[in-house]
């Protein structure tokens, strides 16, 4: 009885510690993922404000919209807000950037 009792117990706590491991792997997955998104976020940022301020430097003043930089960008340029009247331009998603 105290050997079925402890087969018992062992098998519960190696399949109790095998699904605490997957849903760390998901969690870590996860936070892979999205350094990887603010990552590419950072990228087109930089993209776009120095094109915005070359286009400024070009012209005197700021493009109407960052479509007309013709950027590729890792990003849609749905997801950036972009104010013309002081040429600057944020993601919908990182604000704080």
């Amino acid at each position: 009885m105290k050997k079925t009792f402890f087969i018992l117990l062992f098998f519960t706590m190696i399949f109790a510690g095998c699904s605490d491991m997957k849903e760390e792997g998901v969690d870590t997955a996860k936070k892979v993922m999205e350094i990887s998104n603010k990552a590419a976020v950072i990228s087109d940022l930089i993209k776009i404000r120095i094109e915005i301020n070359l286009y400024y430097v070009q012209k005197g003043y700021f493009p109407k919209s960052i479509e007309e930089l013709n950027l590729n960008l890792n990003n849609p340029m749905t997801d950036f807000i972009y104010d013309q009247l002081n040429g600057t331009v944020k993601h919908k998603d990182y604000s704080q950037l």
